[in-house]
């Protein structure tokens, strides 16, 4: 027994030793193409004077172009900038397990590339034009999301060879940079595809978003018609699959799943979403709603910091008059034609809302009852209004809200009021009538003086 323990731990000693033998031996080299020849074979041509190999790292960043045939040493890392390239020599590059970092403005080029268990990672403005990208092994490709977005990599064929299936491919996608707006990018467009792909196939790899921020809707897709990769920037997006049309469920949403704190959140396909439960929305959520869609609620629904964007034709609505929107921090913004129908529509906390005039004017918001919740007044709410493209033609009053009634606050009209008009030499007023409880804008030629009704 104690021999047997004894061949254990010489066994893991041995191990061990090998581990830290290796790990001594691996190199990083630095290109500076002494040897005059471009081969990233030929020790002259790095710093210090070796050939690179396995487990090495070898940083091109002096913008030439190093080339290879056949066989990298295996598991090597090579990181390239400075509009450095690197290049198949002849026929073909196999990568047998190396890293490979892609930054802006360098290139992967050259005839054929077996990409043989190597892992990729593409930053912005990276470039790849090889004659053939062939997935191998077990791939992994990333590609880091620029402020702005990501250009496009334009390899020319697709293939899979050795028996490789998409479920031994991940591929990963970084928008931690990112702060452009929602969007599709096509992050490979080949020229030409000779697996069959299609969409339903492409799903079978890892496909990982990560740091989607408000886009928490965003995937991976691989388009058919034009054997490309596409990244979908999406909100959460309303689909009404679980068919009770209650927010409170997660299949309604796509993904799957409750919208959270801080996501963008689309309801466009004309359904009335009920919000079901006494609370509060996710915190800082932006809820569009479009499409002749609405969002009404069947008890108190409290918007803790939200903006709600309701396009024409889309509404706000509660089921019965007591039910209510306790506004608390939100962001109200109406196009001209959205629809506001609620029971009672309380005030609280700092508001903003916004109105945008068409060349018409603006469809009248009716709610039922304005309040005035806790010790909010007219002075904590500010009123955006957006005259540019109307049309004074149109007349020079435009009723922008007519309440049922009003309750709560100090009586005085006194909130932080922005008029935008634009080049059009029109300014704006805005007052609220007590007795009528209607929210009033006067619009003019400056200069102009109108007796207000």
């Amino acid at each position: 027994m104690k021999t047997r323990h004894m061949n254990r731990a010489l066994t893991a000693l041995a191990g061990a030793l090998y581990l830290v033998a290796a790990s001594a031996y691996s190199a990083t080299l630095v290109w500076d193409g002494g040897g005059g020849d471009g081969l990233l074979g030929t020790a002259n041509n790095w710093n210090p004077d070796q050939a690179p190999v396995a487990s090495d790292t070898l940083n091109v960043t002096n913008g030439d172009t190093v080339s290879h045939a056949n066989n990298l040493p295996s598991g090597v890392t090579i990181n390239l900038s400075g509009s450095s390239s690197l290049s198949t020599d002849g026929a073909v590059i196999r990568l047998l397990n190396a890293n490979i970092n892609v930054g802006a403005g360098t290139s992967l080029i050259g005839a054929f590339w077996d990409l043989n268990n190597g892992d990729l990672t593409f930053e912005d403005g990276a470039i790849a034009t090889m004659a053939t990208w062939e997935q191998k092994g077990t791939n992994t490709f990333t590609f880091n999301l620029s402020a702005t977005g990501f250009t496009t990599l334009n390899p020319n064929s697709f293939l899979r060879g050795g028996g490789a299936l998409m479920s031994d491919a991940t591929y990963t996608v970084d928008m931690a940079a990112y702060t452009g707006g929602a969007g599709t990018i096509t992050l490979v467009d080949f020229s030409s595809d000779f697996t069959s792909m299609t969409n339903a196939t492409f799903q079978g790899a890892t496909l990982i978003v990560l740091n989607t921020g408000a886009y928490t809707g965003s995937h991976l897709t691989w388009d058919d018609a034009t054997d490309s990769i596409q990244l979908h920037i999406m909100p959460v997006t309303w689909d009404g699959g679980a068919g009770d049309g209650l927010w409170s469920s997660a299949a309604n949403w796509d993904p799957d799943g409750l919208p959270a704190i801080g996501d963008t959140v689309a309801i466009s396909n004309g359904d009335t979403v009920e919000w079901n439960t006494s609370g509060n929305l996710p915190s800082n959520l932006t809820l569009n709603i479009t499409g002749n869609s609405t969002l009404e609620s069947s008890n108190v629904l409290r918007c803790n910091g939200a903006t709600i964007n309701v396009a024409a034709g889309s509404a706000l609505t509660t089921s019965i008059s007591t039910n209510f929107f306790d506004l608390n921090n939100a962001t109200i913004d109406y196009a001209d034609g959205a629809i506001n129908t609620v029971g009672r529509w309380e005030h609280k906390g700092a508001n903003t809302f916004n109105y945008t005039l068409s060349a018409t004017g603006f469809t009248t918001l009716t709610p039922n009852e304005l309040r005035f919740g806790g010790t909010s007044t007219w002075e904590n709410s500010t009123i955006d209004v957006d005259i540019s493209a109307y049309d004074l033609a149109n007349g020079h009053t435009v009723t922008l809200a007519d309440f049922g009634s009003t309750s709560g606050g100090d009586g005085t009209f006194d909130p932080t009021v922005n008029i935008t008009a634009g080049a059009t030499g029109m300014t704006g007023t805005l007052t609220f009538d007590a007795g009528t409880s209607e929210l009033l804008l006067t619009v003019v030629r400056k200069g102009t003086v109108v007796l207000i009704r």
